[in-house]
C-alpha cells in the first residue's frame, strides 16, 4: 500500500509540475501573442506614416519644381530687361556722342590721351 501511495503522490507531483509548466507556457504564449499584436499595430502605424511622408515628399518635390521654374522665368525676364535697358542706354549714349560738337569730342579724346600718357610716364610712376 505504501508503494501505491508513493506512486500516487509521485504521479500527483509530476502532474502538478506538468500543470505548472503548461500554465507557464500558456502565459508565455499569451505574452508572445500580445507582443505580436503590438508589433503588428506598430508596423501598420509605421506603414501609414511612411505613406503620409511619401505624399508630403512628392508634394514638396512638385512645389520645388514649380517654384524653381517660376524663379528661373523671373530671373530670365530680369536678365532680358537688364539687357534691353543696357542696349537702349548704349544706343542713347552713342547717339549723344554723335550729336556733340566735334571740338568737345576732340577735347575729351585729347584729355583722355594726356591722362593715359601721364599714367605711363616713368617719372610720374616713380613718384608714386
Amino acid at each position: 500500500m505504501d508503494e501505491a501511495h508513493r506512486g500516487r503522490r509521485e504521479a500527483e507531483e509530476r502532474a502538478d509540475r506538468l500543470q505548472m509548466e503548461a500554465n507557464r507556457l500558456a502565459d508565455e504564449l499569451r505574452r508572445e501573442q500580445e507582443n505580436y499584436k503590438n508589433a503588428e499595430a506598430v508596423r501598420k502605424s509605421l506603414e501609414i506614416e511612411i505613406r503620409e511622408i511619401n505624399v508630403k515628399l512628392e508634394e514638396a518635390e512638385s512645389f520645388a519644381q514649380r517654384e524653381g521654374k517660376r524663379l528661373i522665368a523671373k530671373l530670365q525676364a530680369r536678365v532680358t530687361h537688364t539687357h534691353t535697358h543696357t542696349h537702349t542706354h548704349n544706343v542713347l549714349t552713342s547717339a549723344e556722342t554723335e550729336s556733340r560738337p566735334r571740338a568737345i569730342r576732340k577735347k575729351s579724346v585729347t584729355f583722355g590721351s594726356v591722362v593715359a600718357d601721364r599714367l605711363t610716364d616713368p617719372q610720374v610712376c616713380s613718384l608714386q
